[in-house]
């Protein structure tokens, strides 16, 4: 074979090879990802409402994924917690993140806030009394053995005894102290931080995450 048909074949599959490299490199992320267990596995997690036991009380979101997902490519995962007295499909349609979900190609899941407010919400308008367990709520006035009182974080509306929730009658502890004369506060006592593990955990197990990408919003 003539040298220069040699070379002509030589110059074409250098060529073939770093079309295909510069097609990966488009690709892939330059950067190192963490593939969860969910890639090699099909999601068993549709999007839309999800219910989820956490700790013995049943949970939900509002699961969304893009339309361009892929099982076996890892994408970044945000979670969405929405305001005081809202809920995921409020937040789902104020966010716009759904929108930019397609747009980039990454999941989200809106976590429902819960709601143990038996007082009904004359004052909220159409929304219920679904809330966090947060610093800066039940987590106000926290007073701790040996050190001084955290400075009081109650908002000058609370204080109002249709913002208690029931699960925080069960707190008998005498290092903590509500925003109001019955010791109420206003959000749930239960445990926000595991809900959001426990969400974390299902979607790494059903969906292909990046574990290197996750991400919280809300207020």
């Amino acid at each position: 074979m003539a040298r220069g048909m040699v070379d002509a074949r030589l110059a074409r599959s250098i060529a073939a090879l770093g079309a295909r490299i510069l097609v990966l490199s488009l690709i892939l992320p330059t950067r190192a990802v963490g593939f969860s267990a969910g890639c090699l596995t099909p999601a068993s997690a549709p999007p839309g409402r999800t219910d989820i036991l956490v700790n013995g009380v049943t949970r939900s979101f509002l699961l969304h994924v893009p339309l361009s997902y892929i099982p076996t490519f890892p994408v970044p995962l945000i979670v969405s917690h929405h305001g005081w007295t809202s809920n995921a499909s409020q937040d789902e349609t104020s966010s716009g993140l759904s929108i930019q979900s397609e747009k980039h190609g990454f999941i989200v899941a809106y976590l429902n806030g819960y709601n143990d407010n038996t007082h009904p919400p004359t004052l909220l308008g159409d929304g219920g009394w679904e809330s966090w367990n947060g610093g800066g709520t039940v987590n106000s006035t926290e007073n701790k053995k040996g050190l001084s009182s955290v400075a009081q974080r109650c908002t000058w509306w609370s204080g109002n005894s249709n913002y208690c929730y029931e699960s925080c009658k069960n707190r008998r502890s005498k290092l903590w102290t509500g925003c109001d004369k019955s010791g109420c506060d206003w959000t749930t006592c239960f445990d926000s931080t595991s809900f959001n593990t426990a969400v974390l955990d299902l979607l790494e197990d059903q969906y292909c995450i990046d574990t290197t990408r996750e991400y919280a919003t809300g207020q």
